[in-house]
């Protein structure tokens, strides 16, 4: 982006943000402000003043005309580093995420997260950026984005509940994804069923929380015996490794009926490789419900219960929020959406309630 270009995107956002009539920042000002010539912001506030937006009232000051106008928004979207890892969850967003941004005319640009933040915060200091989109990011990242937040740019959240936080979100119900489908196992008669995940993860900790609540609400108690605890490692060779041993102890050992698994890329790189060395048979030996689909190469596709997340439409509602909260039409949006649980029965599949969405009021 030019100096021009910069001086008149930060123009653009004083404008947004400031009511009609409202007076804008002095020539002088943008020249120290951006280190550029008189005649760089002249040209600026011509072209705005050709469009309409702006009025220059000689000794006066420069005033905000017209606010009728669609303006040019841009925003930044943070993939977090192991994206490809979570290839399956994180596409779905994206494309989302894309289309939705270019039918409303918005500028996306994709940053790829690589452990430091600097770049991401030198850009919002930069004042190039109206928000930001954070895809899926874990607790560490919290302190980068407390910091965008106090440069007065709107942080939104995908697929985290953040209660109590100032951030916007657009989630899953992990919580209640995960209390649903235990229910359903406990009333089919299940007493004995194991938990694998990563239970230091937030999401995951909502998982286990929905997971728990009701197993005490049938009035009985999971033992933590049957818990797998996944220990992610740098090298994935070796977290996988632990998973499937410590997955294949708690089976040869406690033997439950039924398998809650966290997630599918744990589901694929653990549980089942385990369960197909031992020939247990699902769903006759064993009930398994995972969360997230499972794609369809996996023959055990047809036999296991998938709780579903609605990815596309968290896309699609987190663009239409931030817009609005960039507008000032709300001034933070906090939605969770219900999962989809569907059941597999004698390979046919049969959903179980429908997706809603509710909203958090502020």
């Amino acid at each position: 982006m030019t100096l021009y270009e910069q001086v008149k995107e930060y123009l653009l956002t004083e404008i947004r943000k400031r009511e009609e009539g409202g007076i804008l920042p002095s020539q002088t000002y943008l020249v120290q402000k951006f280190k550029v010539c008189h005649l760089t912001v002249r040209r600026a506030l011509e072209d705005l003043e050709k469009e309409g937006l702006i009025l220059k009232r000689q000794g006066k000051g420069t005033f905000i005309r017209k606010k009728s106008v669609s303006f040019s928004i841009h925003l930044p979207v943070v993939i977090p580093a192991g994206w490809k890892k979570d290839f399956i969850n994180s596409v779905p967003f994206m494309e989302k995420l894309i289309d939705e941004g270019i039918k409303r005319h918005l500028h996306i640009h994709i940053f790829p997260f690589k452990e430091n933040y600097y770049e991401i915060i030198r850009a919002v200091n930069a004042e190039r950026f109206d928000g930001l989109i954070w895809l899926m990011p874990w607790e560490k990242d919290l302190f980068a984005m407390e910091e965008i937040l106090k440069k007065n740019c709107h942080v939104m959240v995908i697929n985290r509940v953040l209660p109590g936080s100032g951030f916007s979100y657009v989630s899953t119900d992990h919580r209640a994804g995960a209390y649903r489908a235990t229910r359903y196992l406990l009333e089919k008669g299940h007493r004995k069923i194991g938990f694998v995940g990563y239970i230091k993860a937030g999401h995951i900790i909502q998982r286990y929380d929905g997971f728990y609540q009701a197993y005490i609400e049938s009035g009985e108690q999971p033992c933590k015996q049957w818990i797998v605890n996944v220990s992610f490692d740098k090298k994935e060779e070796n977290w996988v490794r632990y998973l499937r041993r410590d997955f294949a102890g708690m089976m040869m050992k406690y033997k439950p009926t039924s398998i809650f698994v966290s997630g599918v890329s744990i589901l694929l790189n653990g549980v089942l490789p385990v369960l197909r060395e031992k020939k247990l048979r699902i769903p006759h030996d064993i009930e398994v419900i995972t969360y997230d689909e499972i794609p369809w190469i996996i023959e055990e596709k047809e036999a296991i219960h998938e709780i579903i997340q609605s990815f596309d439409k968290m896309g699609k509602i987190a663009i239409e929020k931030m817009e609005n909260i960039i507008k000032k039409q709300e001034v933070i949006s906090q939605v969770v959406i219900q999962p989809d649980f569907i059941i597999k029965e004698n390979t046919e599949l049969l959903a179980v309630g429908r997706r809603n969405t509710v909203e958090i009021k502020k």
